[in-house]
């Protein structure tokens, strides 16, 4: 389940009866698990814009599409959100967006879309800075397809990170 359903599709698992298929054959396939402080998760840890980006995108999807209800949600979620300040491996950073993926993932714009590895031991980080004109640059680039090579938008792999509120 999911809006996406990100998981599930990274494992080539397409409907209900594919999974009851798999576990009927007993198919497994081997899965990291991420960690933010003790509660695991199977795909994403995240604070700031995405996820109300998420949040607002839900009810537009089946009016505007998803990919238009995306951009639609992300405009009205920057003009009323506030950047969030956290300390990444000891550094301040005040952003917009951080988001951790369990695995990495591809493509490497704002929409991460598949995972080809579930067990490739790398968090995704991806942050979004909260700098001048940063939420105008943010939606430009999103818009236009550039978001790799915006001012404003970080991402790197990572085998772990300490992640702290200010």
């Amino acid at each position: 389940a999911g809006t996406f359903n990100h998981f599930a599709a990274d494992l080539g698992v397409e409907s209900a009866r594919d999974a009851l298929a798999a576990l009927r054959d007993g198919e497994a396939a081997a899965v990291d698990v991420g960690l933010t402080g003790d509660r695991p998760f199977v795909n994403t840890s995240s604070t700031g814009v995405y996820v109300d980006l998420v949040n607002a995108r839900r009810p537009l999807e089946e009016v505007l599409g998803k990919r238009l209800a995306e951009v639609v949600a992300l405009i009205g979620v920057l003009r009323h959100s506030q950047p969030h300040e956290l300390v990444l491996d000891g550094r301040r950073r005040r952003l917009w967006l951080y988001f951790a993926g369990n695995c990495r993932y591809e493509p490497q714009g704002m929409a991460p879309a598949y995972r080809p590895d579930l067990a490739d031991g790398w968090l995704d980080i991806r942050v979004v800075e909260a700098t001048v004109l940063a939420r105008s640059r943010l939606v430009a680039a999103v818009l236009t397809g550039t978001l790799a090579r915006s001012r404003v938008y970080r991402s790197w792999p990572a085998r772990s990170v300490d992640v702290r509120a200010v």
